[in-house]
């Protein structure tokens, strides 16, 4: 089996490494805070001192990272994975990015002779602790085949959607898909609301109608209910995701009004200390705004 090396044990991260390891492979782990990876070290994980030395002792290595940033510190740091290049190390970066980041990020570890598969993942934290994340992976395909069955540890869905960059760009236009449902289930209650109508009987309505509900209305809905907005998904970081969205969009020239309108609101609601709020968390801040809390 593939010895895997995985950087990166946020709140993503640190629930999806421990299927890899449970699947049987080999498994090296670094974090910066070195405590997150304690769990895992319990499951027979190696604890790497720094990307390089989980570099020198994997067959592929996996980057879970906030942004771009993060990615290229752990990849070409002064103790990056570029370091410990060595015949047939791979790399597969699962975090959010913009699709021109991720290809130019390939550029560069292709001058080390590793080739790279973006593979960024949809899901929330719930989906990684129960292994069925989405996974929309691009790049080499006969690479891809090479690992699927790594891939397929952590998720229920993993489908080759291109060639580089193809990944990442899907993964934004899914969200921008989860972030519209999700801004207008809030701005649909927040209007019933403002007339009046109970917010029960408003939710009652929109679940009896089939067509008006998904699987983001449905999540969100539990939550209002259950009045439960702990993060599976943080607001800031679905934020950080629309500044990717309309970052690529201009760079290909495709109109995204929609993206450009949710974007305001949720840098409204980040700048108002709302950012470590579950996404759905927009609900309560286009209430508070109609005056309605």
């Amino acid at each position: 089996m593939h010895k895997v090396g995985f950087i990166g044990l946020g709140l993503m991260g640190s629930r999806m490494a421990p299927h890899i390891i449970n699947a049987g492979y080999p498994l090296t782990v670094y974090n910066r805070t070195a405590s997150k990876a304690d769990a895992l070290k319990e499951l027979g994980a190696v604890v790497a001192s720094s990307p390089v030395e989980a570099a020198k002792s994997s067959d592929v290595v996996i980057t879970m990272m906030t942004d771009a940033k993060g990615v290229e510190a752990v990849l070409f740091g002064e103790n990056g994975v570029v370091n410990g290049q060595h015949d047939g190390l791979v790399v597969i970066d699962m975090s959010t990015i913009a699709p021109d980041q991720s290809i130019s990020i390939a550029e560069r570890l292709s001058e080390y002779g590793i080739p790279l598969l973006d593979s960024p993942v949809g899901g929330s934290i719930d989906s990684a602790e129960a292994g069925k994340l989405a996974i929309m992976v691009g790049g080499d395909e006969d690479l891809f085949n090479i690992y699927h069955d790594l891939l397929s540890t952590m998720s229920q869905t993993v489908v080759h959607v291109g060639g580089q960059g193809s990944g990442t760009a899907i993964k934004l236009a899914r969200n921008l898909a989860v972030a519209a449902h999700a801004e207008s289930l809030a701005e649909t209650l927040a209007l019933a609301a403002k007339c009046g109508v109970d917010i029960d009987k408003a939710i009652e309505v929109i679940t009896g109608n089939p067509s008006l509900t998904s699987g983001v209305v449905t999540r969100m809905i539990g939550q209002i209910e259950a009045d439960d907005f702990a993060p599976r998904f943080a607001l800031q970081n679905l934020r950080k995701d629309l500044d990717l969205i309309i970052h690529t969009a201009n760079a290909m020239d495709v109109s995204v009004p929609t993206a450009a309108a949710m974007n305001q609101v949720y840098n409204s609601a980040v700048a108002q200390g709302y950012g470590e709020e579950d996404f759905t968390f927009v609900y309560h801040f286009l209430r508070r705004m109609s005056g309605l809390e």
